[in-house]
Formats: C-alpha cells, sequence, structure tokens
C-alpha cells in the first residue's frame, strides 16, 4: 500500500525525507558490521519488490499490494526487512513507476515504522514460535499499522 504522487503537500514529503533518513541511519551501524545481513537486505528487497509488483490495485488515493512481511520478516531478520523494504520500494521506482520516486519516503515510512512496532512489540515476544496464530497476530498488527500510516498521511 502506498500513496500515489501529488496527494500530500511538501511539507509532508520533508519531514518524511528526514524521518526515513533518520530511521535508516540509526540502523545503518549494525547493518555494515555484519556483512551477512548485506546479503539478507538484498535478497529481502528482491522479494519485496516480487511481492509488490504481483499484486497491486488502486484504492483511492493510494494503492494495495500483496507485501508479504511477514515472511520476510521471520526469515530475513528485522533490519534486512527494514532495509529491503526501502531499497524495494527504491527498485521498484527505478524499474517499473518512476513517478513514485517523490513519495519514496513516505512509502518507506508506511512500512518501516509498523515493522519496528512489530518488531519491538509483538516480535521479540514471540521470537521462535512460529505457530500460525503468532504469525496471525504479528500479520495482523503490521498491516493495521500500515493502515495506521496510510491514514496518517
Amino acid at each position: 500500500m502506498h500513496i500515489e504522487p501529488g496527494i500530500l503537500s511538501s511539507a509532508k514529503i520533508a519531514f518524511a525525507n528526514v524521518a526515513a533518513i533518520g530511521m535508516l541511519g540509526a540502523y545503518a551501524p549494525g547493518l555494515v558490521k555484519r556483512p551477512t545481513l548485506l546479503l539478507r537486505t538484498a535478497l529481502a528487497a528482491v522479494f519485496f519488490s516480487v511481492f509488490m509488483q504481483v499484486f497491486h490495485m488502486p484504492v483511492g488515493a493510494s494503492e494495495l499490494h500483496f507485501v508479504g512481511a511477514m515472511p520476510i520478516y521471520l526469515l530475513l531478520g528485522f533490519v534486512p526487512t527494514l532495509f529491503g523494504f526501502a531499497l524495494g520500494l527504491l527498485l521498484q521506482g527505478l524499474l517499473f513507476d518512476p513517478q513514485d520516486l517523490a513519495h519514496l519516503a513516505v512509502n518507506s515510512l508506511s512500512l518501516m515504522v509498523p515493522l519496528a512496532a512489530v518488531h519491538y512489540g509483538l516480535g521479540k515476544r514471540i521470537a521462535g514460535q512460529f505457530t500460525v496464530a503468532n504469525i496471525v497476530k504479528l500479520d495482523f498488527a503490521f498491516y493495521a499499522g500500515v493502515t495506521l500510516m496510510v491514514g496518517f498521511w
């Protein structure tokens, strides 16, 4: 789900750019210190981009996608998924929808903030307990957060 170009004010876009850079900047040192995370980040970006392109449909001023966030998060980890979302959206913008690059930070934050909330809320508490019920809880919390973020913008 992402916000279509032309909907948001330039002030909101500027705020999103600063916030997205800050969020990624906070986790960048940990990513760089562990080279295996770089490979997992690349995989997360590719899988995310594929999931985004497989299914998408317009919904008002936004667009709905099959994101596949929880499988990526559970398989590859929090930091690779966080960066994978941003890089996947960048990849999608460069290859398929260049007009979406104007809202790259907005769309990234709409996925990264709910991911962080899920990770620090439910994700750490149920780590290693991969039951269907727990995965549904994570998925529900994530998509509720994405919906709230889109509403916020």
